[in-house]
């Protein structure tokens, strides 16, 4: 690992990194193609009242509506002419294009007279909208099995989710209208961004969480102190009957106190197998499984402990610890969103993860376009994988990537790779729209 990378990505103040992720610039599109003979489709006569504001966002979203249909004919050209990841793109343009016709649309009040166009227009736009997003789901879709086949790896032995992290801003907006805490006229975006993910057997159990059960944990444990209001500076003592082997570079000491702040990201940044073992206790198995379930992530399960090479810890437990792309994945892009409460924390610990030799190492050659911002990783026998958080352009990303069978750390970087190069060369998976 060079030094610079080390010193961007490691070495690299919280307080600055915490603003490059959380920062956030919309992205735009230009076509690569002009394309001839176009069908006259969306668009119809325009109004011709200058003056009035109505009409010029009328005139305004149709504008926008012809150059969505150039760019769904541009991609029809693409696709004939075998070029599958030109047609992807031009397709995510539609999809753009689409967005934002509506939302110039949404801005035309009842009263206008252009409100009953506007509304017969809405329908219909939304109906290609859903079109586009149809067949870039379905393009993402064979894209994700293609870099599995060219990492030469059995696709039935990977799981791989992939979500756009929504901005803060966005992601508080679009969680208030879908609980109908608000009025907006342009609700339909959230339509949209449910469709921001893209997953390779993302919802079948990998064969092992591993380590990367330790996330789960640390999402209830803050769910915990922020809805008990309990204080992070609250010691908690450390059991010697949960000791078990530690990585080399994994400390802590049994028959001792330490902060539950300190515990949790010890868990997560030198991936602590005692600490771990501890917080199960501390939070109890009922309290695990009824506030997972609380919070959505019904494929979850933390049951036993974690054990090293020899040493079982005391209640170990009976079930195996179960675990998805899907979910763990939604749980980064979660915290990245800053969702709730002590979101914060468990950012500071991802950010500080010591372990860079699957997900970091996968992004670290391909230039200042691609940022890494957290990770956390897992491996034994039965499964390696790694759950990340990347910016990549102008958008952030949380990946998953695990093998079943164990595998090795070469295989998750190929695959970290080739996504991110993917959207480097395609775009974003859904493209951001203020609601």
């Amino acid at each position: 690992m060079s030094g610079f990378w080390y010193t961007a990505a490691i070495a690299t103040t919280f307080s600055a990194l915490f603003s490059l992720i959380i920062g956030f610039n919309q992205a735009s599109f230009a076509p690569q193609a002009a394309v001839g003979n176009l069908k006259k489709t969306a668009a119809t006569t325009t109004p011709d009242n200058k003056s009035d504001p109505s009409a010029q966002t009328y005139n305004q979203a149709l504008e926008l509506a012809n150059q969505a249909v150039k760019a769904h004919q541009a991609a029809i050209a693409a696709s004939k002419a075998g070029e599958a990841a030109r047609s992807l793109s031009f397709a995510r343009r539609e999809r753009s294009l689409w967005q934002h016709t509506l939302s110039m649309l949404g801005k035309i009040p009842a009263e206008s007279e252009w409100h009953q166009q506007s509304s017969e227009k809405k329908t219909l736009y939304l109906r290609l909208s859903a079109n586009a997003e149809g067949k870039i789901i379905d393009g993402d879709s064979d894209f994700l099995a293609e870099i599995v086949r060219t990492a030469g790896i059995d696709p039935s032995l990977v799981h791989i989710t992939l979500c756009q992290i929504e901005p803060p801003q966005i992601e508080a907006s679009r969680r208030a209208v879908k609980e109908g805490q608000q009025s907006n006229p342009t609700a339909y975006a959230d339509q949209v961004v449910s469709d921001r993910c893209r997953e390779h057997q993302g919802n079948q159990l990998m064969a092992s969480p591993a380590s990367l059960i330790k996330l789960p944990i640390a999402v209830v444990l803050m769910h915990k102190v922020t809805t008990e209001n309990i204080d992070l500076n609250q010691k908690i003592f450390i059991d010697p009957g949960n000791f078990t082997e530690n990585a080399e570079e994994a400390h802590i000491d049994i028959g001792q106190s330490y902060p539950l702040r300190e515990v949790m990201a010890r868990m997560i940044t030198e991936s602590n197998n005692i600490a771990t073992n501890q917080l199960i206790d501390y939070l109890g198995r009922d309290y695990l499984a009824k506030t997972l379930s609380q919070l959505g992530y019904s494929q979850t399960l933390v049951d036993h402990k974690l054990v090293g090479d020899q040493a079982m810890p005391a209640n170990a437990g009976t079930l195996a610890n179960e675990l998805t792309s899907n979910e763990v994945t939604t749980m980064m892009a979660n915290i990245y969103s800053l969702a709730a409460p002590g979101d914060e924390e468990l950012l500071h610990a991802l950010l500080n993860q010591r372990d860079l030799e699957l997900g970091h190492a996968g992004l670290k050659d391909l230039g200042p376009k691609v940022t890494w911002l957290g990770e956390k990783t897992g491996q034994n026998n039965q499964m390696i994988g790694s759950t990340l958080a990347v910016k990549i352009g102008l958008n952030r990303y949380a990946l998953t990537v695990a093998i079943d069978g164990g595998g090795d750390a070469y295989a998750i970087q190929q695959i970290v790779h080739g996504v991110a190069v993917y959207i480097l060369e395609t775009g974003p998976l859904v493209s951001n729209l203020a609601i």
